[in-house]
């Protein structure tokens, strides 16, 4: 069985999510309001705490945070919106089969890849840095296409996941079975969504190659995203065991870094517990 890619049914946003989208983070009503919205969705209430109780976001030594509320204050405003909407886009309704891709699996996995991103861009030329937002975004919702695929056929994402799981190329066999990539996917199902473009795009071309950039956001952006997703696709909490691979000389070329203290970040992160490979 193969599903025609002109007769995917993209699944419908989910409603905390659209609360969370609506909300205008530059009125002080709105940002009243966004600790209450996150409570809606259990999930993204205990994501945005374990993020607020997190060494990698600085709360190593700090009391213990247990409410929402406490952790928005923590984590600050602009990271608590981008990282709840992440966190309840995740949410999308799946069909249910023999197996599904685990939601909490790629949470943790695009957490990580957040936390390199953040990393490596602290190294790069204030003028081509990609701000600490979109960085969030791109890097929580680069594999929401994933999740995508149990919405659209329980069926075929059951065969998708076994053969993964024998050591095939994600890519491959998902092109094969739905005619579409989890990346092409994801980036189609959040430009449905009102996501801005330019998030879109870079979720879209996360596989592709790295990008000879002149000074471009979006470009620059894209290369932070591809070189970390490769750094941690040996991960056991990746699907993408196969995917895009990076050197540290690419690394360094194309995020235009300083080669010791590249090295010294990527010690750095290993002590954090973070199991990356360049």
């Amino acid at each position: 069985m193969k599903i025609e890619i002109n007769k995917i049914k993209l699944p419908a946003m989910p409603m905390v999510a659209q609360k969370i989208l609506s909300l205008n983070m530059d009125n002080d009503r709105d940002q009243d309001a966004l600790v209450p919205v996150i409570c809606q969705c259990p999930v993204t209430s205990a994501r945005i705490i374990s993020m607020a109780n997190s060494a990698a976001l600085g709360a190593s030594g700090g009391p213990v945070i247990s409410s929402v509320k406490e952790a928005v204050q923590r984590i600050g405003m602009s990271n608590a919106y981008n990282s709840a909407l992440a966190s309840a886009l995740f949410t999308l309704k799946s069909q249910s089969g023999v197996y599904e891709f685990d939601s909490n699996r790629i949470w943790k996995h695009s957490a990580e890849v957040r936390q390199v991103m953040l990393a490596f861009a602290k190294l790069m030329r204030s003028f081509e840095r990609p701000s600490p937002q979109d960085i969030a975004l791109v890097a929580l919702l680069h594999d929401i296409g994933f999740l995508a695929y149990s919405a659209i056929s329980s069926e075929l994402t059951d065969t998708l996941l076994e053969r993964i799981n024998n050591g095939d190329n994600s890519d491959e066999v998902s092109q094969e079975l739905f005619g579409i990539s989890h990346d092409k996917l994801g980036a189609a199902l959040l430009s449905s969504w009102g996501i801005p473009e330019k998030i879109v795009f870079v979720v879209k071309w996360h596989h592709y190659k790295l990008n000879n950039y002149l000074y471009n956001e979006t470009y620059a952006l894209c290369n932070l995203l591809i070189i970390a997703d490769a750094a941690l696709s040996h991960s056991i909490n990746s699907y993408d065991p196969l995917s895009t691979s990076v050197t540290f000389e690419q690394a360094l070329n194309f995020l235009s870094i300083n080669a010791e203290d590249f090295d010294m970040t990527l010690k750095n992160l290993k002590a954090e517990g973070v199991d990356i490979v360049l």
